[in-house]
Order: structure tokens, then C-alpha cells, then sequence
């Protein structure tokens, strides 16, 4: 023990220059590799320069395969949390189930910037997720079969929308439910989505909280992704990715515009949804998107 400590203590201390072999220059990191594996650095090959922890990792290497043993593994076997679990078994259940079918559909959201910004003037703060959640419960009622559950050979259709929002935590995902969000105000909306998602990011969200939905919106808006396939909550038949917004030159009447264009990915159950009714849903979502005053 008293000559691994003086190893470790001549290591250092050469890497700091103040032992009595001031000639071997190593890197900090280096230094406590070697003494931590033992390594004699006067084994080592002449290097010119410092040595460094790459060195010193292939030095440990090769005494570990001179030994016999192997060296170590650069993979590590983590066991799934609960959450992961069941997430996993949730996404195999719906893989299993739905025969899905995915749409896109391109929206200009400039007009319903500038509202926000107008009203953010006013003293109204108003995201674009509260826009979106509004806009889509109001199309989920005109067009029932995205809303609905299959049961066997009956498709439940819903004159009410409780919207699912999904809220990314460190181990996986979360999906708290807006209930009744089709007769809710903006500002009412805005205001639920912020305690939904403070409570389950901050582990206070009630189970009767995830429960009930019939449809949910993923919004990957924020990481920069243009495009995706989301992957259906069961037993909820559509499921609606929100993507980034982007600054884009277009023509409008013959004159270059710059507009803010965001891109919804749909993934929706064949069983109960044509690609006509998709085609349909997303045009009317585009309209009361496009035109904020409609939904307002």
C-alpha cells in the first residue's frame, strides 16, 4: 500500500515537473491514468512531446492482453428504468395495433406571429403551442374520426377533444392531458399547458392527469427537427409532430417575401382514417393556422 501511494505521489508529481525526473513531461490526466493503473512510465516507448492519456490507455491496453486478460470494454449495460419499460412496451403495443399511414403538410405561420407579437404588446403572452393546441381541437371536431378510439368493429367517435401534450424528461416521456381543450380560451390553454408541464417536470403530476386523452401533439419544434414520424399514443387513432419554424423566401403575388413556415407531421390509423379524411383534417388545420382570427 505505502509503495502504490509513492508511485501514485512520483506520477503526479513528475507531471507537475517537481519530482527528480524533471525530463518526463505528461498531462495532468495522464499523470493520474498512470498512477492509478500502475503504469512505469520508463516502460513506456519513447514519445516525443508529452505523453498523454492516449498513451497511457494503450500502455494499459497492452499490459492487459501481455497478462491475458481483455482489455476493457468501451460498452457499458445499463438495466431500463420503469419509465423506459413501459414506454417500450407502449411502442411495441402500438406498433402491434395501428396500421399507420404518415402525411405532411407545410403551414405559414406568419400572421399568427405577428398576433402573438401584437399581443404580447398588451401584456398577453401566448406560444405558438397554445395557438396550435387550439386550432387543432376546433379541426378535431369538424372531422371526429382522427378523435376517436376503434373498439373491435366500432369506431368511437368524440364531440369533445382531450389533448395529450408531450413533455420530454432526462429518462423518457410523459404525456399530460388537457382536458375539454376544444371549449377552453388561449389564454386558458396557455395557462394549463405551463402547470401540466411544470408538474411533470418537476415529478408532482397526478396519474389522473395522463389519463383520458384522445389525441396527442409531440412538438420536436425546439431540437431543429424538420420532420418526423410520431408514433401513435393507444388507443388514440392520430397522433400530430410539431416541427421547427423556419425563415423561408417565397413569392406572394409576385414579390419575394421572407415568411415563417412550419412543417406537421400526421401519423394516423388506417383503421379508422383514409388519406382523404388525413388530407382533409390537416387542410383545415392549415386554414385556422394560417388565419389565427378564425380560432381566436
Amino acid at each position: 500500500m505505502v509503495q502504490t501511494v509513492a508511485r501514485r505521489n512520483l506520477v503526479l508529481a513528475m507531471a507537475e515537473g517537481g519530482s527528480g525526473n524533471s525530463m518526463v513531461r505528461i498531462s495532468p490526466l495522464a499523470a493520474k491514468m498512470a498512477a492509478a493503473q500502475g503504469i512505469d512510465l520508463g516502460s513506456l516507448p519513447a514519445i516525443r512531446g508529452r505523453i498523454m492519456a492516449a498513451h497511457i490507455a494503450a500502455a494499459a491496453a497492452a499490459h492487459a492482453t501481455k497478462a491475458g486478460c481483455s482489455a476493457p470494454s468501451p460498452e457499458r449495460r445499463v438495466p431500463m428504468s420503469g419509465m423506459r419499460k413501459a414506454i417500450a412496451a407502449r411502442m411495441r403495443e402500438s406498433a402491434a395495433i395501428s396500421p399507420t399511414v404518415s402525411f405532411d403538410i407545410t403551414v405559414d405561420i406568419t400572421a399568427q406571429k405577428r398576433a402573438q407579437d401584437e399581443l404580447s404588446k398588451n401584456g398577453v403572452q401566448i406560444s405558438s403551442m397554445d395557438i396550435i393546441v387550439k386550432a387543432v381541437s376546433t379541426a378535431l371536431l369538424e372531422h371526429p374520426n382522427l378523435n376517436s378510439t376503434v373498439d373491435g368493429d366500432h369506431i368511437i367517435r368524440r364531440d369533445y377533444v382531450n389533448m395529450g401534450i408531450t413533455v420530454a424528461l432526462d429518462d423518457g416521456l410523459l404525456v399530460p392531458v388537457l382536458n375539454n381543450s376544444h371549449a377552453k380560451t388561449l389564454a386558458q390553454i396557455s395557462s394549463e399547458i405551463q402547470d401540466l408541464t411544470g408538474k411533470a417536470r418537476n415529478g408532482t403530476l397526478s396519474p389522473d392527469a395522463l389519463n383520458g386523452g384522445t389525441f396527442t401533439i409531440f412538438d420536436l419544434g425546439m431540437f431543429d427537427i424538420e420532420s418526423f414520424t410520431p408514433i401513435i399514443n393507444q388507443p388514440h387513432v392520430a397522433i400530430l409532430g410539431v416541427n421547427k419554424i423556419t425563415d423561408t423566401p417565397l413569392l406572394i403575388n409576385g414579390h419575394l417575401s421572407v415568411r415563417q413556415i412550419m412543417k406537421l407531421s400526421l401519423t394516423a390509423d388506417h383503421r379508422a382514417v383514409d388519406g382523404a379524411l388525413a388530407a382533409m383534417f390537416l387542410s383545415t388545420l392549415k386554414r385556422y393556422l394560417e388565419q389565427p382570427a378564425l380560432i381566436a
